[in-house]
């Protein structure tokens, strides 16, 4: 059964999830998307592209978009996350 990401995870890329998210120390995430980072496109070079936004090239080296970077295992641990960084926001 193939796991979809959450949608969160559209506009998040890896390093922010990994430094900004609580949680992703203790769920073994940390170096999983940090590794995830080694496929992201560089910033800059996206933002220069024609007929695009900062939100674009973000959604670019998103977490959902290098999704296929991490075993099942970790993404049921990715959602979950996203699952509780949700509930915090909410909590505000």
């Amino acid at each position: 059964m193939k796991i979809k990401p959450a949608s969160s995870f559209k506009y998040n890329r890896p390093d922010e999830v990994a430094e900004c998210w609580n949680g992703v120390t203790e769920a073994g995430l940390y170096g999983p998307l940090w590794n995830a980072m080694d496929d992201a496109k560089p910033l800059g070079e996206l933002i220069d592209m024609e007929d695009s936004s900062p939100e674009d090239a973000i959604g670019l080296n998103s977490v959902a978009s290098l999704w296929h970077k991490f075993t099942p295992e970790q993404q049921r641990k990715l959602n979950e996350l996203a699952k509780r960084h949700k509930k915090e926001w909410d909590d505000l």
